[in-house]
């Protein structure tokens, strides 16, 4: 038999990173969906059922990369913490290096009062352009664009933050998410409108992620409940009727942004983090066709980090991008 010459691989610092960030790839999906096959346009409308009706099998997209944050708070104290501009020209310089560096995708976490009036409902089409204008960047340097409401019409996580704590100023929102009828339309509203916006834009190309992070802040009632049971076990607070029942809120924000959505455009790839914080699937939303996005890395003995990954990874090497534009 004739022997084989072995050659060493020649490595580049491009193909490092990509080999890297290939470990971050099942960052979308629970590890178990990792096999099935991704139909975008199959799903279905009506999206009520369980999670064994769920009927769309799906694989994890092979993207991974940055967060740009351009657009992503107008309370100017985090410019502190991340050197951005806050008016939305996110630097093409930072969608060429990304797609040199080997990535491939980039999540847009926004403040929807940079474009909206305080009465919830007008958008001021000239502040959505620049966002126009990362879609358009991200197909000529084939980088999958994510659009994200890190701060959406009622919530945002940011507002369980204690400012004393942290020395940043937060406008926090005067309304609920999950329980004001007008909030809830107001977020319903703004997907309705990107939906339509971005019509015709492949799913390969651009993606919605709804809210960062969903939480429903616990009432003044349920606040002084969990105080009482202090020290409470992590197990314990997790597998509360509260914490279930706010999950129930959160599926049916989630579902009528997702409908909405689905009206205006119906092969639009829609994400949802998981609950609460990010932390976990929802079984309320396996049948929706959603993507399950899970936002925190936290490896140990039971979990291991590959079935952990999640968009943490993103979080983790945010800044490098602005790091990089910087320079």
């Amino acid at each position: 038999m004739p022997r084989k010459t072995l050659v060493a691989p020649q490595y580049t610092r491009r193909s490092l990173i990509k080999s890297a960030a290939a470990a971050a790839s099942a960052a979308i999906l629970p590890a178990g969906f990792a096999n099935f096959e991704f139909a975008a346009a199959a799903f279905p409308a009506d999206w009520s059922g369980s999670a064994a009706e769920s009927p769309i099998p799906a694989s994890n997209p092979r993207w991974y990369g940055f967060n740009l944050l351009g657009f992503f708070s107008t309370d100017p104290d985090w410019m502190k913490y991340f050197p951005y501009r806050d008016d939305g020209m996110f630097p093409e310089n930072d969608f060429r290096r990304i797609r040199d560096w080997g990535f491939n995708w980039v999540r847009l976490p926004m403040d929807y009062r940079f474009w909206t009036a305080l009465d919830l409902f007008t958008i001021d089409e000239k502040k959505i352009e620049p966002i126009d204008r990362a879609v358009r960047l991200g197909e000529k340097y084939h980088v999958h664009i994510n659009i994200c409401l890190h701060r959406a019409p009622g919530f945002c996580i940011l507002d369980t933050m204690d400012e004393q704590f942290t020395g940043i100023h937060i406008t926090k929102e005067k309304t609920s998410l999950y329980y004001n009828l007008r909030t809830l339309d107001a977020f319903v509203y703004q997907w309705a409108f990107f939906a339509d916006r971005y019509k015709g834009v492949p799913s390969e190309r651009l993606s919605f992620n709804l809210v960062n992070e969903p939480l429903v802040p616990p009432d003044a009632a349920e606040t002084a409940q969990i105080e009482k049971q202090r020290p409470l076990k992590t197990p314990d607070f997790f597998n509360s009727e509260m914490l279930q029942r706010h999950a129930r809120d959160y599926v049916r924000v989630a579902s009528a942004a997702g409908n909405a959505i689905r009206a205006h455009d119906p092969q639009r790839l829609v994400a949802t983090d998981g609950y609460p914080g990010g932390g976990s699937p929802v079984p309320g939303l396996f049948a929706s066709g959603m993507l399950l996005e899970r936002s925190h890395l936290q490896p140990d003995a039971r979990h291991p980090p590959r079935l952990r990954m999640g968009p943490r990874w993103r979080h983790r090497n945010r800044q490098s991008a602005h790091v990089a534009h910087e320079r």
